[in-house]
């Protein structure tokens, strides 16, 4: 919960929280009594990755004696190959990228949200964002209207919840269209301008579902863009807020989407990246396949074919579980469902690459 002033602990299972301010500052403000510094978890990190860069040496010194090496796959897990030379060092970056929150950029413009203004009693704002509203679910050219609309009045409303999580969402929308554009340096400055408008719209009104899902939607494609240590940690933070999100709307699909997707992450995991979460916080985020599933399935049980990232992601679940048949007609299934977010053209692909593969 909340204090009064409506600030929250986002990362009490990592002993570390971060407060965002509407000036983009970060500020670390308290330390579970139990956990020893960041430093002091860093320090082991670095031992244990010393210690498992050596034991991977030695392993591949072993097989190379034998004319193999072992290389990670796509799917996270480890095979073993014809040498190829590769340096060690490319292996262990490559296994930080692991574990993040949801990869590409999500659909979120046809999302269930707020409809009746609760406690809103000034009838012109709720007529300007019923508009904005409409402009969100319209072209690219119209959800930057709704942005730069919103902009013009936010000093006006900067206090309003429903004004301030819309004012986010406007931001998510218009990364996603520079997503599509290739406009990599907007499409950060997006994200962490809307990432600040979400938090503070959360410490507004704690309980109001849209701004946890924003904020953490948002921190989310933040991880893009910030260090390995930090995308742990928002890892953590995302799952905190989406969880909480749900709890406050549970008749969302797109929340059991976009949190079905973080367990898929976390369960499909290198076991090195497993490994230096555990060092650094003690042990590493949980999660399985079947869970993971289970939410893509909750989501189709409450509209049914409504994105197909979340068709794509249940066939892709039943890879990981060898069911082949069921697999292919998710794909198939995904392929067929309208929508043109840079997530959606980047879904149907994917899985129109599944089915030339398994078909």
């Amino acid at each position: 919960m909340f204090s009064n002033l409506h600030f929250k602990e986002i990362l009490p299972a990592l002993g570390m929280g971060i407060m965002v301010g509407v000036s983009g500052a970060v500020v670390s403000y308290r330390l579970r009594s139990q956990t020893t510094s960041v430093h002091s978890r860093l320090d082991k990190l670095t031992e244990a990755i010393s210690a498992l860069q050596r034991e991977w040496r030695e392993l591949r010194e072993s097989l190379t004696a034998q004319g193999a090496s072992i290389k990670r796959t796509n799917s996270g897990f480890i095979s073993i190959h014809a040498s190829s030379g590769d340096d060690d060092d490319e292996f262990f970056e490559e296994a930080y990228e692991g574990f993040t929150t949801p990869p590409e950029a999500l659909l979120y413009k046809d999302a269930e949200e707020s409809v009746e203004f609760e406690g809103e009693t000034n009838l012109e704002l709720v007529a300007f964002l019923r508009e904005m509203d409409k402009l969100f679910l319209g072209t690219d050219e119209e959800q930057e209207t709704a942005l730069n609309r919103l902009l013009a009045k936010r000093l006006q409303y900067s206090d309003n919840v429903h004004f301030m999580w819309r004012l986010a969402k406007a931001h998510l929308l218009a990364s996603d269209v520079a997503t599509k554009n290739g406009d990599d340096t907007n499409k950060k400055r997006l994200i962490f301008e809307g990432k600040d408008y979400a938090f503070t719209a959360m410490s507004i009104d704690e309980n109001n579902a849209d701004t946890h899902k924003w904020y953490s939607l948002l921190i989310g494609l933040a991880t893009d863009y910030v260090s390995n240590q930090e995308k742990i940690q928002l890892g953590y933070d995302f799952k905190e807020h989406m969880l909480k999100a749900l709890e406050l709307r549970p008749s969302d699909p797109y929340l059991y989407n976009y949190y079905g997707r973080y367990i898929y992450e976390v369960a499909t995991m290198s076991w090195i990246l497993r490994k230096a979460a555990a060092a650094l916080y003690g042990e590493p985020p949980s999660g399985t396949i079947d869970e993971a599933l289970e939410n893509f399935l909750k989501a189709e049980a409450l509209q049914p074919q409504f994105f197909s990232t979340n068709a794509l992601y249940v066939g892709k679940c039943y890879l990981q579980k060898r069911d082949t048949k069921k697999a292919v007609a998710w794909f198939q299934t995904a392929v067929g469902i309208p929508g043109s977010s840079a997530d959606e053209l980047k879904s149907k692909e994917e899985a129109q690459l599944y089915l030339r593969k398994y078909t």
